[in-house]
């Protein structure tokens, strides 16, 4: 529905503006097309994001071509983008955590090795990840780390809420 208002609108766009909205199109694309079989997670963490702090959420996946564990933050909108929002024709959950922040988890070529509760974190997009999971004791790294391209990703073993621990097993077919 976003999307729609955003293409859609009347309103006079900088060219910055267009590119967010582009940006937040493709993520949702590959967003639908990637991870599949989503658990989302009731507790809020405050994460640092450009001098300031916003309230994000966990949501637990699986990635559709190997089952790895995926990992996103969500947060509300009117956190990344107020101009966006003051819009009156325009109404919208303030209370939402309705927009994707980022892929915490990255799916390399050994991804599907890693137990279910394991999976690469993408510190080359978030390089404060590894010390805000764990201040936030939602997951701790392990021995195994993998290369792709310049970049040394290391795995982590994550907390997972209950419901996804179920859905895996009936994923698995236990």
């Amino acid at each position: 529905m976003l999307i729609v208002y955003l293409l859609f609108s009347h309103r006079k766009r900088s060219f910055a503006t267009w590119v967010l909205y582009c940006r937040v199109i493709c993520l949702c694309v590959i967003f639908e097309m990637c991870i599949m079989m989503l658990v989302y997670s009731d507790k809020s963490y405050m994460l640092p994001y450009f001098n300031r702090e916003i309230e994000v959420r966990l949501v637990y996946g699986v990635y559709s071509d190997n089952n790895a564990l995926a990992v996103l933050m969500m947060c509300r909108a009117a956190d990344l983008d107020e101009e966006l929002f003051e819009d009156d024709d325009y109404s919208y959950d303030e209370t939402a955590f309705n927009e994707e922040l980022g892929t915490i988890t990255i799916n390399l070529e050994t991804s599907s090795s890693l137990s279910a509760y394991e999976q690469f974190v993408d510190i080359h997009t978030f390089p404060q990840l590894a010390k805000w999971l764990l201040e936030n004791n939602l997951a701790r790294p392990i021995a195994v780390n993998e290369r792709s391209g310049h970049i040394l990703y290391p795995a982590y073993r994550f907390n997972v809420p209950t419901e996804y621990e179920k859905m895996i097993k009936k994923l698995k077919g236990d």
